[in-house]
């Protein structure tokens, strides 16, 4: 297995290895709202051959837990080609053509969840490309009470299994890049702090229409003449990230505005807890875990083992590489003997198992279960596999088989830099929770933090009072939210989205100290100036409700940007909702009769379209438009986004062409 980078790879003629351009120059901007964050990433590149490349390829790592929602290809001569999601098949179509007529074209493909790969052309002799990538991103605050951090990876490691045919031999960056990197933040209430403990950053206080320094939005930034393979790692220390808090965002773009709002929260309320319970530890021990992180995942079960309820608990240590082992053949019960024979046993774990089957281990330890008390599985692993669905599925269909009194949960402590998609795949699946540990000292808080949810008793309900009805009628509304989201030729032709669609449709967990995040999405109204959060335990007679305050989002004036954050966060949460099938589908028009696959495709597809995001079922294709007033709108800027955004809007006017190409079968 070979290390793979982020970059432009190609093939030169008469070679059987791939060859890559070096990497010049990185640019970073950013938007964070709370605990959300837009931003463009800009990268340039230098073919310093005197031939021009072959087809090429750029290979990419997104971030954790984001998503593209644009993309554009700049040539050295001006030359700007912006990306449109299409349908996937009809995207390949649009490239091939385009390719075929000598066009330049780009097609961003879909590898895994946290890697895309997007196919260039071929980039000119001594010439320079760059590249500009649009995504939001759901930020990583683990339930922090005092802090927001934005990180941001420049590199992808190693994956235990065969590395995707098109990550194979994607370039890294050279000693000679030069980064640049400006991040606006704003908050619901007063920010204390902005800092980074991995590079030296400037800050600045955004300045209010009279003159005055706001104490919600900042600034930080920070360049380097010289690249540095370490992460950016921004903390946001601001007031009021302990309590609950709601954003509301109007969409200018379909009609009146519909309005995103996204409910965030830590509780910190005490919950009644399963007086029984069984609790079943599964440890990685596979190759990818040597060094640090298999000392950081002992040290991590150690504590758990030490935190568990000392009455009416049983449990189990399961350890895995490529095969799966059990302390006990069954779950013993928590005495003194058994917690010094699992000390032992974990202490002299080494990382020497060989590949990582999640799977299997996941299996074994399910099918071990007692079926008589709640049962939680608490997985450490760093996640570098690739093939997460089958995992995923495993768990989804053993929670759904088990009774009301003995309920499964899965929980995932995901140890140094653990994949987070497959992490939070298999955490969601099993309506647990999933937290990282990336060293020794961030473990004691969130031991105690998963171990607590492990133990809160069944939620009888969930609900939210969004306070904000559509001001039209329903069929006016319904018309509203869909003018975004049409129906597409070659698709099923779907039902308008409900006035009201919340994300996740169902709420079935809520955890004290670990962070709680709804989206909702509603037809045009007032933004109303608070909403209501209840919540009602199994057992407990009174239900627990919150009154949330409202914040309208708005963006910072010399970033407007056309994308909605807070919407496209939404619709990404709603694809992969879709794509699990933890929400109902849209109802198909007419008496046509299809699969439930087919309609799910349907659903993905009209969302990625209407929100230009890419998904399994939709990708990005650019072609070169010949614009030559494109041309002139990139030269001289300023900042690195400024051209995007006057590309985007100009080309605003162009969407329409979409639903024409799609009924052509373009």
């Amino acid at each position: 297995m070979s290390l793979t980078h982020a970059g432009i790879v190609h093939q030169p003629p008469g070679q059987s290895t791939l060859a890559y351009l070096p990497l010049e120059k990185v640019a970073i901007n950013a938007w964070m709202v709370d605990v959300s964050a837009r931003l463009v990433l800009t990268q340039v590149f230098q073919n310093e051959s005197d031939r021009p490349t072959a087809r090429a390829k750029y290979v990419f790592p997104l971030p954790e837990r984001s998503a593209v929602c644009g993309f554009e290809l700049e040539h050295a001569d001006g030359r700007v080609i912006v990306g449109v999601v299409k349908e996937s098949e009809a995207a390949a179509r649009t490239f091939e053509v385009a390719v075929a007529a000598g066009q330049t074209a780009a097609l961003v493909e879909r590898v895994t969840d946290d890697i895309f790969a997007i196919s260039v052309g071929s980039i000119p002799a001594r010439k320079h490309v760059t590249t500009r990538i649009m995504f939001i991103m759901d930020l990583l605050t683990e339930g922090m009470r005092d802090h927001v951090r934005l990180q941001l990876p420049l590199a992808i490691f190693e994956r235990y299994g065969p590395t995707p045919d098109s990550m194979i031999g994607a370039a890294s960056a050279t000693i000679s890049t030069r980064i640049d990197i400006r991040v606006d933040v704003q908050t619901s209430d007063t920010i204390r702090s902005i800092r980074s403990p991995t590079h030296l950053i400037k800050v600045s206080r955004y300045k209010t229409r009279n003159g005055r320094k706001s104490q919600r939005r900042m600034s930080a930034s920070w360049a380097s003449p010289t690249f540095e393979k370490r992460d950016f790692v921004l903390t946001v220390y601001a007031d009021g990230l302990d309590k609950p808090r709601c954003f509301a965002e109007i969409d200018t773009e379909v009609g009146t505005g519909t309005i995103g709002m996204q409910l965030t929260l830590v509780p910190s309320f005490e919950v009644p807890r399963n007086p029984s319970q069984e609790y079943l530890f599964v440890i990685d021990i596979s190759g990818s875990m040597q060094g640090d992180r298999i000392e950081t995942a002992k040290c991590t079960l150690l504590m758990l083992l030490r935190l568990l309820p000392c009455s009416q608990t049983i449990f189990n240590v399961f350890r895995f590489g490529s095969e799966v082992y059990s302390l006990w053949a069954a779950s013993c019960d928590y005495n003194q003997d058994s917690v010094d024979k699992a000390t032992t046993h974990v202490k002299s774990l080494k990382a020497d198992g060989g590949g990582t089957e999640i799977a299997k281990a996941l299996r074994a330890a399910i099918n071990s279960r007692r079926n008589d008390r709640p049962t939680a599985i608490f997985l450490l692993t760093d996640g570098q596999v690739h093939d997460s669905g089958n995992t995923t599925n495993i768990v989804a269909e053993a929670v759904r088989r088990t009774s009301p009194q003995a309920p499964l949960r899965v929980f995932v402590l995901g140890i140094a830099d653990a994949t987070s998609s497959m992490c939070e795949g298999i955490a969601r699946a099993g309506n647990g929770e999933c937290l990282f540990a990336v060293s020794h000292e961030q473990i004691l808080g969130k031991c105690a933090r998963l171990l607590n949810a492990g133990r809160t008793k069944k939620i009888e309900s969930i609900e939210v009072d969004w306070g904000s009805l559509p001001t039209s009628t329903a069929t006016q509304s319904t018309h509203a939210v869909s003018s975004r989201l049409g129906n597409f030729g070659g698709m099923l032709e779907l039902e308008p989205p409900p006035a009201l669609q919340q994300i996740p449709h169902s709420l079935t967990k809520i955890f004290a100290g670990l962070r709680f995040t709804v989206f909702a999405i509603i037809s045009p109204g007032r933004v109303p100036s608070s909403i209501k959060l209840l919540t009602k335990f199994d057992g407990v007679d009174e239900p627990m409700e919150w009154d949330v305050p409202v914040t309208e989002v708005k963006p910072f004036k010399d970033a407007v940007c056309e994308i909605p954050l807070i919407h496209t966060l939404a619709v990404r949460k709603l694809i992969t909702e879709f794509s699990e099938g933890r929400t109902p589908l849209p109802a198909v028009v007419g008496s046509v009769v299809t699969s439930e696959d087919e309609i799910k495709k349907a659903a993905i597809v009209r969302l990625g379209l209407g929100y230009q995001l890419a998904s399994q079922y939709t990708s990005f294709v650019a072609v070169d438009v010949g614009d030559e007033q494109l041309r002139g709108a990139r030269r001289g800027q300023s900042r690195p986004d400024t051209g995007w955004i006057r590309t985007r809007r100009q080309l605003r006017s162009r969407r329409s062409m979409q639903q024409t190409e799609q009924n052509e079968g373009v």
